[in-house]
Parts: structure tokens; C-alpha cells; sequence
């Protein structure tokens, strides 16, 4: 996975990527009617070139959540990693920062199931940092394409801090979580989802 500028610029020029007031086919079913944490989009540190800082943007936005202010360049550092971080570099800065999670079972290949998932975190309190697809699919050999942190659900579908300048805060259709066609998805080739439900800050 790389959050490389050239892809989003792309998808941004030609407008395909989800925005606010999507339709849906209606409410996935979990929890209460609507949650919102409240956790405002951040846009990466700048001074990268080809690659961007979706992970440690994900990570910073949901511990400044729970009130521990940390720079995207110490969560990089704390991963170990030489460029940004990969969904495994990810949980190598939780656990390099003392950030306690809740991991989505990979072996559950249900994309239906992992929404529901987020959404029962969301109701809990809980900020989700989730692997996402972008499609038109650059990078079909990748399950993930980019870091979105789920920061709340309404009955037509998930609200995703994006990082990114052309999208922001964006509220993504369920049907279209859960498809291949244009914008954010879950759905993959190799129907593997990534998520980590962050409980809070040490």
C-alpha cells in the first residue's frame, strides 16, 4: 500500500470518489440510528512528495480523540518505517506507542460483516482506522489502497476523515463500501479487510 498524490489527483480531477449525501440502499442494521465522534479531518504534514501519510494521520487523529497530541513524524518513527506505513507497519506504531486496539478478525471474509463491525465500534466510542480501496482500481494486487479513520454512521452509510484535500470528510454509500464500483470501498479481489478499532491513549 502507498497513498501516493498521482492516484488521488487523478480520482479527484475526474470527480469519482464518494461525497456527502451518497445514496444508499438503505440502513446496514446495527446499533443506534446515528453516530458521530466528532474527530475533525487533518490533512498529512507537509513536505512529502510521492508518498503520503495516511496511516500516521489515521493514528494522530484518533489519539488526539482521546486528548494525546502526537506529530505524524514521531508516529512514522515509532513504526520503524522508511518511507509511510503499511497496514503491518500500522500496528507496529500502536504497539510501539502503548495504543490498546481491537483488531478486525482477517479471517472473516464478509464485507457486510466488517461494516457492521465498525459501526458497533463507532456506537462504543471507538474511532476506526480502515484499509480502503479507490477505485478505478490502480493496484488490484493490493487489498489496500489507502488509510481512512470511520469517525461515525448515519442509515445511508460511514463518515471517513480522508486526509486528502480534494475529499476531506466524506459520508460513503454502504452499497458502495461494500462494492467495486467508483470511490471508496471496503471490497477487494482478495476480499481481506483491515480495520483497528483504537480504545483509547496511554
Amino acid at each position: 500500500m502507498k497513498c501516493t498524490f498521482g492516484l488521488f489527483s487523478v480520482l479527484c480531477a475526474a470527480g469519482v470518489l464518494a461525497l456527502a449525501g451518497c445514496e444508499s440502499d438503505g440502513d446496514s442494521g446495527s446499533g443506534a440510528d446515528a453516530v458521530n465522534l466528532g474527530i475533525p479531518d487533518r490533512a498529512w504534514d507537509p513536505g512529502h512528495d510521492d508518498v503520503g501519510w495516511c496511516g500516521e494521520t489515521c493514528i494522530q487523529m484518533a489519539l488526539g480523540y482521546y486528548g494525546r497530541e502526537i506529530s505524524q513524524a514521531a508516529i512514522n518513527q515509532a513504526a520503524g518505517s522508511p518511507s509511510d506505513i503499511t497496514e503491518d507497519d500500522l500496528d507496529v506504531a500502536l504497539r510501539a506507542l502503548g495504543v490498546p486496539y481491537e483488531a478486525w478478525d482477517g479471517s472473516n471474509r464478509d464485507v457486510n460483516a466488517f461494516i457492521e463491525w465498525i459501526k458497533s465500534q463507532l456506537a462504543r466510542g471507538r474511532p476506526v482506522i480502515c484499509g480502503t480501496k479507490i477505485y478505478p482500481d490502480e493496484h488490484p494486487d493490493w487489498y489496500v489502497d489507502h488509510f481512512v479513520l470511520a469517525v461515525g454512521y448515519d442509515a445511508a452509510g460511514l463518515i471517513l476523515n480522508t486526509q486528502l484535500d480534494c475529499d476531506g470528510q466524506v459520508h460513503a454509500a454502504y452499497a458502495a463500501l461494500a462494492s467495486t464500483s467508483a470511490g471508496y470501498a471496503f471490497q477487494n479481489r482478495q476480499q481481506r479487510y483491515f480495520g483497528r478499532a483504537i480504545l483509547g491513549a496511554r
